[in-house]
């Protein structure tokens, strides 16, 4: 059934205007697709429905604020680290290639890092690689379409375990939403 969005009064209607020319980056973009995620895996609990009726949306929007997450960085730790930025990866949808920038980038900075902060970092990176592997690394049309070139993505027998998926997520983005504050940190002490 089809939920229509009942008319509030006046002064509560303004909760359904999206003031999408307000944002100001793609890390503000990805804490919101965090929100939206975690706004349905609490209603499919609360609701104590399959994971299988939002699947496919509910696991593209973990790949694609991903994808916004290392970008984002990457655009950070290039400049930091005084590199080039390459062009192909403000259009790449490749998590795998995403996520190698990302670690070559931040590898770059490692000397600075105390050992415990190396130690997160690696467990982060570790974490965040299972979890590229789990959303397609290399496939962009994953949770996006059943077929690319007409061929299935997925086989028919295929499953993912999305509580571990979620886990590995909020792993990650820990990692990815703090980073420009831990480098922030690094240069004023």
């Amino acid at each position: 059934m089809d939920e229509k969005i009942n008319r509030l009064n006046k002064l509560e209607d303004y909760l359904f205007d999206a003031h999408i020319g307000q944002k100001i980056s793609e890390m503000s973009i990805l804490i919101e697709y965090k929100r939206a995620i975690n706004i349905l895996i609490e209603n499919l609990q609360e609701t104590k429905t399959s994971v299988d009726t939002i699947d496919f949306p509910l696991l593209y929007m973990m790949r694609h604020s991903l994808e916004l997450g290392f970008k984002f960085n990457i655009r950070f730790l290039a400049k930091y680290n005084d590199k080039e930025l390459k062009d192909r990866l403000l259009y790449c949808h490749n998590l795998e290639i995403l996520l190698n920038e990302f670690k070559e980038l931040i590898m770059l900075i490692n000397p600075k890092f105390d050992n415990d902060l190396k130690s997160q970092i690696s467990k982060y990176l570790d974490s965040t690689s299972k979890l590229v592997l789990e959303l397609g690394p290399t496939e962009a049309s994953a949770f996006r379409y059943l077929e690319h070139k007409n061929v299935h993505i997925f086989g028919s027998k295929e499953k993912r375990n999305v509580r571990e998926i979620k886990e590995l997520y909020d792993e990650a983005l820990i990692m990815l939403v703090n980073t420009f504050d831990v480098i922030s940190d690094l240069e004023l002490n």
